[in-house]
């Protein structure tokens, strides 16, 4: 059975879909190359704090669209629990 390979994700293209899904709230992103790439970023609130998410232990692993998807959609649901509005967003793969 052969499957297809996932196509690894560039840093710049994390870091716009980061951006895209926590418009309109201004993001602070951490890409580090360590055989795939390793994120985390702080969404900066409305309130004046801030929402570190670090999936995993310090960072998480996003070597996959799918992978991004799952992080941000999680951090998502937790900032607009808080009861914050986000822009409408759907993780779009270039």
């Amino acid at each position: 059975m052969n499957l297809p390979i996932a196509r690894t994700l560039p840093d710049e293209e994390i870091r716009d879909a980061i951006r895209a899904a926590f418009s309109p709230l201004e993001c602070s992103i951490n890409t580090q190359d360590d055989y795939g790439t390793k994120v985390s970023f702080v969404v900066h609130l409305p309130n004046g704090k801030n929402f570190p998410f670090q999936p995993g232990q310090n960072t998480s692993r996003v070597d996959t669209a799918s992978q991004l998807n799952v992080i941000l959609t999680e951090a998502r649901r937790r900032i607009e629990d808080m009861g914050f509005v986000l822009d409408h967003w759907a993780y779009i793969e270039r």
